[in-house]
């Protein structure tokens, strides 16, 4: 495993290699999550109606909100390779690729294997989209396969795992089919699903009254909040 010094500190590396060279396009290699941030969220402004109650005169939208902003910095994404047909009815399923694409191989996860056992799911039908590409860790570090969240799309989403890219390095792709159409089209580069690597690292749990940290939680407040934000320091030179 190739690692980068940084100071004195280590920099592990997360390797994404593909058999059929999926680097070599950018519609189809990955790429940081930030590349695929919704439309909605940054058109959005930070602010919004005025509020004269509020000392600064306006309220915040979401895009002022770190866990927003930090969902959609964090981990890499897999684009499609290219378009995909999806079929489901019933019990007739069927899937196609662009021609070009056929070597793709896309099958099911049936139902008695998952579906038949979810209260109230709106899953019709699990395809899967079988290894476009490998991840390798450093030691004691995996992934975590994770849906386009606040992407809300009514057709289809990936499903939310755990790989151990250290040891695991095949990532297949489940397609959860959710939508009221018989058929869903998925266009190369649409994002499928966000890539986070994390260190498997034991923690504790603990409960404490509050009184005890009650001090430590004031720091940090101090420490974070302290400050205008950048576009308000912006706006106010202006």
């Amino acid at each position: 495993m190739k690692i980068f010094k940084s100071g004195f500190q280590q920099q592990p590396d997360i390797i994404f290699t593909s058999r059929y060279d999926f680097h070599l396009s950018e519609n189809t290699t990955v790429k940081p999550s930030n590349k695929f941030i919704p439309n909605y969220f940054s058109d959005m402004p930070r602010n919004y109606e005025k509020d004269e109650s509020n000392k600064r005169g306006y309220n915040k939208t979401a895009k002022n909100c770190p866990s927003f902003t930090d969902v959609f910095n964090e981990g890499y994404v897999i684009p499609s390779p290219c378009d995909i047909w999806l079929y489901s009815k019933g019990n007739d399923w069927r899937w196609e690729t662009a021609k070009p694409f056929d070597f793709i191989n896309i099958v099911e996860h049936s139902d008695n294997q998952l579906t038949d056992y979810l209260p109230n799911t709106n899953i019709k039908h699990i395809f899967k989209i079988n290894n476009m590409w490998d991840v390798i860790t450093p030691k004691g570090w995996s992934v975590r396969q994770i849906p386009m969240v606040y992407h809300f799309n009514p057709h289809w989403y990936v499903s939310y795992g755990v790989i151990d890219t250290d040891k695991y390095h095949e990532v297949n792709i489940q397609i959860l089919f959710t939508s009221e159409r018989d058929e869903v089209f998925i266009s190369q580069g649409e994002p499928l699903c966000y890539i986070v690597p994390f260190e498997r690292k034991k923690i504790n749990m603990k409960i404490e009254e509050y009184s005890t940290i009650e001090k430590t939680l004031l720091k940090s407040q101090y420490d974070m909040l302290g400050k205008f934000n950048g576009s308000f320091k912006r706006n106010r030179s202006k």
